[in-house]
């Protein structure tokens, strides 16, 4: 039984959906201040941009090898200093680092979470390269492109090191490590009941795998590592709150939101994530997924209280 000690996921996770007008307008309905904003339009085909609390307005894109691109008028707060800045909420398990590249192999970077990171995501800041994601279940040796429907590729990005407690390490390597380019780091930990980061090996049938988390998800993201041409898939309570879910976005893609019913269903449940469909996407027999997901609400509150039926 998953116990834990964040009983409202919603204050510290939360998405939100809004109708554009085209002007400026603020957004309410978050909960509190967001140190990462991620937004995308559903009905048509842009990009995602991301912003952050260090980048300001600022934003990169998760479909794109782009450099951020300097804007204005959405914004997450203000970041202080270039060589090196963080933000970091240990109760919830992530962390934002905006660090310097040194061009050396083996380059530290702390992450400030006080606890291993089981997913890492970076992005070069400064010049066109590829989102380099560490997922634990990918390995060290290993890289896989949030930008990108490629499988994982063996590669020493990671210096063949796992990260730690303090630090995560890197090669040199223009996606996390080219001397004096700027770089964003986003770190993942996991919290009981309210944050999961592992992997399930599909059954290629449209009864799939239970995914257990320990948690009613709000957010589920999952991507194919073994088999080629499958996307990063997105799905949230928000946008379809009913199982089963549909609702996919491909989060390196621009394309609008796909309602396919033979795409991509999955169920949210009390205590994790059934697969309802025997897409490459989600369930290729055989081949492996890895995933993150945070909670809508944990299985079991502090004080052994049920929190979900």
């Amino acid at each position: 039984m998953a116990y834990t000690t964040i009983n409202k996921s919603t204050d510290y996770f939360n998405t939100v959906l809004y109708t554009g007008n085209g002007s400026t307008q603020s957004i309410t309905g978050v909960g509190f201040q967001p140190d990462w904003l991620w937004i995308k339009p559903r009905s048509s085909a842009n990009r995602h941009t991301l912003y952050d609390v260090l980048r300001g307005t600022n934003s990169i894109s998760s479909d794109s090898n782009a450099a951020q691109v300097t804007g204005s008028g959405t914004t997450t707060g203000s970041g202080t200093g270039k060589a090196y800045s963080y933000s970091v909420n240990t109760t919830s398990g992530f962390s934002i680092v905006k660090y310097l590249g040194n061009g050396t192999a083996g380059h530290t970077i702390p992450h400030h979470l006080g606890a291993v990171p089981q997913m890492v995501i970076y992005k070069n800041m400064d010049a066109q390269a590829d989102w380099l994601v560490y997922h634990h279940k990918v390995g060290n040796d290993k890289e896989i492109v949030l930008n990108s429907n490629a499988t994982e590729q063996t590669s020493a990005v990671f210096n063949n090191t796992t990260p730690t407690s303090t630090v995560n390490t890197v090669q040199t390597n223009s996606g996390n490590n080219t001397n004096d380019a700027n770089y964003v780091m986003y770190s993942f930990t996991e919290k009981t009941g309210f944050s999961k980061f592992s992997s399930y090996v599909g059954n290629g049938n449209d009864d799939g795998a239970i995914i257990y988390t320990g948690f009613k998800p709000a957010w589920f993201l999952v991507k194919c590592t073994t088999y080629g041409g499958q996307n990063w898939i997105m799905f949230d309570n928000k946008r379809d709150p009913y199982n089963e879910m549909n609702k996919g976005l491909r989060a390196n893609t621009t394309d609008a939101e796909d309602s396919s019913t033979s795409y991509n269903d999955v169920d949210f449940l009390s205590n994790g994530i059934k697969i309802r469909e025997d897409n490459d996407n989600v369930n290729r027999s055989g081949e492996t997924y890895i995933y993150m997901a945070f909670a809508e609400a944990p299985l079991v509150g502090t004080n052994n209280i049920p929190a979900t039926a």
